[in-house]
């Protein structure tokens, strides 16, 4: 987390679908968009990450309170934040279990998500959510889907403008948009 008073926004940060490419992961690499992505280990995992994430995640986390929300929980930090260059004590909110399942994530983030914007920050959730569902929070986060046409990742071109703007100032010096290649019956993305 930022340890920056006076900034007024925080982000709820998802790994897989968001950091790590989907499509690429799914695709063993063998998927292609205007950003090169490539493989590292994490752990016992492999993780695709674009070439301008690191960037991009460097630059949210100086302009915001960032946190995981994450199945990678607690190991967020230890694999994936060396990877993007940010400290490796972002706080992680968590239900306390160890599942695979994303289902606990909209109740664990609830009081942290009430709490902050009790404080007047807005806060933004990064998922791959695949259409929202968790109306329920709209009062205290606005969600930002990664993969609402099966994008498979964080794009610059997903994150609101005042944020955008953030991130800019916070030197942000990364692609503004990435173009993926995308299959009959989906709708490209920016359409």
């Amino acid at each position: 987390m930022n340890n920056n008073t006076t900034t007024q926004i925080a982000v709820f940060l998802d790994v897989d679908g968001v950091i790590n490419s989907l499509n690429h992961l799914y695709e063993d690499g063998d998927f292609h968009m205007s950003a090169p992505a490539k493989p590292y280990q994490a752990g016992k995992y492999r993780v695709w990450v674009p070439d301008y994430m690191g960037a991009l995640i460097r630059a949210i986390y100086k302009s915001t309170d960032l946190y995981w929300l994450t199945t990678w929980r607690g190991k967020a930090n230890k694999y994936i934040s060396p990877i993007l260059g940010i400290p490796s004590n972002i706080p992680v909110i968590t239900d306390g279990l160890n599942t695979r399942n994303v289902r606990w994530k909209a109740a664990a983030c609830r009081p942290t998500a009430e709490r902050l914007s009790a404080q007047g920050k807005t806060v933004y959730w990064i998922e791959d959510f695949h259409g929202f569902r968790h109306h329920e929070l709209l009062d205290v986060l606005t969600p930002i889907d990664t993969d609402a046409y099966g994008e498979g990742v964080l794009l610059p071109q997903h994150l609101p403008w005042e944020l955008s703007l953030l991130i800019n100032d916070a030197g942000y010096t990364g692609p503004s948009r990435v173009d993926l290649p995308y299959s009959t019956g989906t709708t490209p993305i920016g359409a």
